[in-house]
């Protein structure tokens, strides 16, 4: 290998991009737009349903980071034809969760 390309390789993603999204209603739904992104959520207020849409075609071990500033009573975290694995059902005030693709199995996992 060459230097550039064990170095590549060697580098922790640094950055993600970020997603913002403020629903402003219980029962909301947000599309996570593509893999390697920070999804900061500000709900108008704590809401008792929402639905995070995680992306489809991502590369492997894609991350999507969700933070949201207000709770989430039911939770659901859709993996648009993917299998998701551990994915919290409830958010609390301020709380927060990071999911990875993993190619091989096609599905996203809570790191």
């Amino acid at each position: 290998r060459r230097s550039s390309d064990l170095q590549t390789a060697l580098t922790q993603p640094g950055s993600l991009t970020t997603q913002y999204a403020a629903p402003s209603a219980t029962g909301f739904s947000v599309t996570v737009s593509a893999g390697d992104t920070w999804l900061l959520l500000t709900p108008t207020g704590a809401f008792a349903a929402g639905t995070i849409v995680l992306p489809t075609s991502v590369d492997d071990k894609a991350e999507v980071s969700i933070n949201s500033t207000q709770a989430i009573s039911t939770l659901t975290v859709s993996g648009s034809g993917t299998t998701v694995t551990g994915a919290p059902t409830t958010l609390a005030q301020n709380g927060f969760f990071t999911m990875r693709y993993d190619a091989v199995t096609a599905a996203w996992y809570r790191v």
